[in-house]
């Protein structure tokens, strides 16, 4: 009969058939499971089955058995479900994969009884579940060991193997070299599940032997010597020398790791030996290895070959009068002394072994060399001898010393070094790897496909392409970091072939260039912003000489005119006009850093106090402002004009910003920068700041907006609203009173812009000197230097008209020149800074040498750092910046000529 509805949700036991019930058990370790076969749906689990599905019981029994099966294994798990439902069985086993509820893949062996009821319809199934992820695990790893091990082995003579006999007495070679080919004439997949086939080979009076010597050394655990016969298909009779070490597995099965190699030469030597001594001394001379015979008695050499002479150093004549220990250093490479590990090995071989052991050879030079001795007894006429068989290991040692270093290179490497299987999953990660994906350990990442750590997959997919077409690529890859980020990586990628030429999987080096690209975007940036500051100061040069000879000639022309005239309400309007372009000029200026300032020891604070009713108004009544000073905010070094220019630019651009009113914010604090900040902002450095936060809630800016802000010209108003040059001047104003601005913005999340300028130690700001309230005059000697002819024509004109009596002259070195020919006395020299051949600091130096008593005045719209440090005026220079107005020319050289600082 079908079972009720009730039985394919969570049931207690007692509504489980009879038979289940004998079935079920609640067995540590291995899982249990009722399931119905209509739904297939869990109707009762034990807990070990919850461990190893890990799933809480009352949420396993809302599923079904095919939705944690791994896709890969559904089809086998249903086409056996099916027979059964078709009567076909009434059960079965499998290996499978689940997916547990971490989303992590366990490998399982489950045995599935079906239940029937009288009509043969299938009632209930029961299944049990063991883990076998363990064993899964451990016999991949031993897969990619064997397949290294594979590798190693074609380093070394002879056959390198394990030999795993179990307690049934099945017998297998889990690993062979390819050497075994001419060693047995098998293949190693011929014996990786049953030797029987070498056995037979072994020669029938030497089988006992060699099955003795297996048992003795799998119930001793000793090391496995033996010297055998085999009869081979092809070679016929062979003799082979073999040894191994034997370990027990947890299964009780007895796995020995060892070599063979054919030691038929050496076998003859010995019947050869005792054949005949001289035909002994043929064998032992023709030996491929270094040869000795050892008299114990004695305890000297009895004989040695060219091979011997050639590894110790010494002729055979000088050998022979030697004993083992005069040609071995003092202590072996496992601390014993050369005497006591070489009577030892003596021992074993006058016992009958052959030992095989690592030794030290010293050269008559004194160089050490790592040899690999055999030993064999030579029964021979009632002496005991021992023959000695030494080959040098020298570069075997170093070949399996660069292994190692090579192996901890690349895991100490900065690159990260990574392979993966050819579906993708990882198989080898160095620690630069995790520590780029942002991973504690390789556990966390080896096994998992390596698409996860890749943002795109279309690049991914790009580069797989091409490995699969060209073998190699090399390009950039967006990683995601464990936290979320992604980070830009230069990837250099290729297959890697297996002993057989065939690709065994992916190999790629990472390096993580995200900080470095950050860094030239921002090299790149400011490489521009000082091109077009460059520029900037260039024009402004020009502009402020024809503005200077505008502005003058004006003045002349108005001031000839009455005050009624229409002519002059016309002129005064161009006036205007021009002192716009001065401004203008200005901010050019200031954002190229070429503005010269005064800058003073002031309190931010102040400047807002003063600038508040200014800001209201310019705000207007539809935008709130709110002022949050600290009333112990600390002095910075600043110019207070251009403080309050950039009050005034930044809340024209707020408002702009919220045309249906908002909210803006003045901050004032003290802050200090660390080394968290300093890393990753370049060109800043740490220490006490005042923060200056601008803040509004208006439309905020695009991130391409934001890139571009500080750029002059650079606006977002429609045209005749800006001319785009606020915020270059605030970037350059700040930046030449060594401060850093930054601003924060997003769409519809309004805009705030952060200054921050060092603190620096009280000082007094100087008085502001009286203004005259007509132009003072004077009868002075005035020497003048101007390149511009327009500038130099107006200068004198207005200085002659204040009574000055004025020489001028294009250049500098025309000006030295009048200077040598003549005895004149000159009180005032008024410069330009920017000329041709020699510019105007230059030409001072030189004309204090020649007049010391003479004053100096310089003028400039533009001074390229001549007489300022960083825009800011040298101590002792008075400066009358272009273009200037003849009230401004009449006070300044006025002072100048008083002896009272401008």
């Amino acid at each position: 009969m079908r079972p009720p509805e009730s039985a394919l949700g969570p049931a207690p036991a007692g509504q489980l058939p009879i038979e289940a019930h004998r079935l079920f058990h609640d067995l540590p370790f291995i899982g249990m499971a009722v399931t119905s076969p209509a739904s297939k749906r869990w109707v009762q689990v034990n807990q070990s089955l919850c461990d190893i599905l890990g799933y809480p019981a009352d949420e396993l029994v809302h599923k079904t058995w095919e939705e944690l099966t791994h896709p890969d294994d559904l089809a086998a798990d249903v086409a056996e479900y099916q027979r059964v439902m078709r009567g076909e069985s009434n059960g079965y086993k499998l290996d499978k994969r689940f997916i547990r509820g971490d989303g992590t893949v366990v490998h399982a062996t489950i045995d599935v009884k079906a239940l029937r009821d009288d009509s043969g319809y299938v009632e209930l199934f029961v299944a049990t579940v063991a883990d076998i992820t363990p064993r899964v695990e451990a016999e991949r790893a031993a897969r990619e060991a064997a397949t290294l091990l594979r590798n190693l082995a074609r380093q070394v003579p002879g056959v390198l193997y394990q030999f795993q006999m179990y307690p049934d007495g099945r017998s297998r070679f889990p690993f062979a070299s390819e050497a075994i080919a001419e060693i047995y004439e098998v293949t190693p997949e011929e014996v990786t599940n049953d030797v029987s086939i070498l056995f037979d080979r072994v020669h029938p009076d030497d089988l006992s032997a060699v099955a003795a010597a297996v048992e003795h050394s799998a119930r001793t655990l000793d090391m496995w010597q033996c010297d055998y016969r085999v009869i081979l298909p092809q070679r016929g009779l062979r003799w082979l020398t073999g040894q191994a070490r034997p370990e027990r597995l947890d299964d009780g099965s007895t796995l020995w790791h060892g070599f063979i190699t054919d030691s038929t030469a050496q076998q003859l030597a010995r019947e050869a030996l005792r054949e005949s001594e001289e035909r002994f001394r043929i064998q032992v001379e023709h030996a491929p290895e270094a040869i000795v015979v050892y008299d114990t008695d004695a305890n000297q050499f009895l004989d040695a070959n060219r091979n011997a002479e050639e590894l110790f150093g010494w002729n055979r004549d000088e050998l022979l009068r030697r004993s083992f220990t005069d040609v071995a250093p003092a202590t072996q490479p496992g601390g014993l002394t050369s005497s006591d590990v070489g009577m030892a090995q003596i021992a074993r071989a006058l016992r009958g072994e052959t030992p095989v052991f690592d030794w030290t050879v010293l050269h008559a030079s004194g160089r050490e060399i790592p040899c690999e001795v055999r030993l064999v007894a030579l029964p021979y006429h009632g002496r005991l001898l021992v023959r000695g068989s030494l080959s040098d290991i020298s570069t075997r040692k170093q070949e399996l010393d660069t292994l190692t270093k090579l192996e901890s290179a690349i895991e100490s490497s900065l690159n990260g070094i990574a392979m993966a299987d050819l579906t993708g999953r990882l198989t080898y990660v160095n620690r630069a790897v995790l520590e780029m994906w942002g991973y504690g350990e390789s556990a966390d990442v080896l096994g998992r496909e390596v698409l996860p750590f890749w943002h795109s997959s279309e690049e991914l997919a790009l580069m797989v392409s091409a490995l699969q077409s060209e073998g190699a690529w090399s390009g950039e890859l967006t990683a995601t970091h464990r936290d979320g980020a992604r980070r830009e990586m230069r990837v250099n990628a290729s297959f890697f072939l297996d002993s057989a030429g065939v690709r065994a999987g992916m190999l790629a080096s990472f390096a993580d260039v995200t900080e470095e690209k950050r860094l030239l975007s921002q090299l790149l940036q400011a490489q521009k912003m000082e091109s077009v500051g460059r520029l900037a100061g260039g024009i402004a040069h020009d502009f402020n000489n024809l503005l200077t000879v505008m502005k003058g000639y004006l003045e002349l022309s108005i001031s000839s005119l009455k005050l009624d005239s229409a002519v002059r309400q016309d002129l005064l309007e161009i006036d205007h006009a021009a002192d716009s372009a001065a401004a203008l000029t200005q901010q050019l200026l200031a954002f190229s850093r070429k503005q010269v300032i005064s800058p003073v020891a002031l309190n931010l604070n102040d400047v807002v106090r003063r600038v508040h009713g200014m800001l209201q108004r310019i705000l207007g009544e539809d935008i709130a402002l709110h002022i949050a000073t600290d009333e112990a905010l600390l002095p910075v070094r600043f110019d207070p004009g251009q403080a309050e220019q950039i009050l005034v630019n930044l809340a024209a651009n707020a408002r702009d910003a919220m045309p249906e009113g908002g909210r803006l914010t003045l901050e004032t604090s003290n802050v200090i920068i660390d080394e968290s900040y300093v890393s990753n902002h370049p060109n800043s450095s740490g220490g006490a700041y005042v923060l200056l936060a601008v803040s509004d809630t208006g439309v905020g800016m695009s991130a391409n907006t934001r890139e571009h802000a500080f750029e002059p010209f650079f606006t977002t108003k429609d045209v005749g609203r800006g001319t785009g040059l606020g915020l270059a001047m605030i970037h350059g104003a700040v930046l030449q009173n060594g401060g850093r601005v930054e601003v924060y913005s997003e769409p519809d999340h309004g805009t705030s812009f952060k200054i921050y300028l060092p603190v620096v130690p009280e000082a007094h700001a100087p008085m502001d000197a009286p203004i005259a309230v007509s132009p003072p005059r004077g009868t002075e000697s005035i020497v003048l230097v101007e390149d511009d002819t327009s500038v130099r024509t107006l200068a004198v004109r207005l200085l002659t008209r204040l009574g000055y009596r004025v020489t001028d002259f294009a250049s500098g070195v025309d000006a030295l020149r009048w200077l040598g020919e003549t005895d004149e006395s000159v009180h005032l020299l008024l410069t330009d800074v920017i000329m041709p051949e020699m510019n105007g600091k230059q030409l001072a130096d030189k004309v204090v040498e020649l007049r010391p008593a003479s004053r100096l005045l310089f003028m400039s719209g533009y001074t390229a750092n001549v007489i300022v440090h960083h825009g800011v005026l040298k101590p002792g220079v008075d400066f009358l910046p272009k273009p200037f107005s003849i009230a401004s020319l009449a006070n300044g050289v006025r002072a100048v000529l008083d002896g009272v600082r401008m």
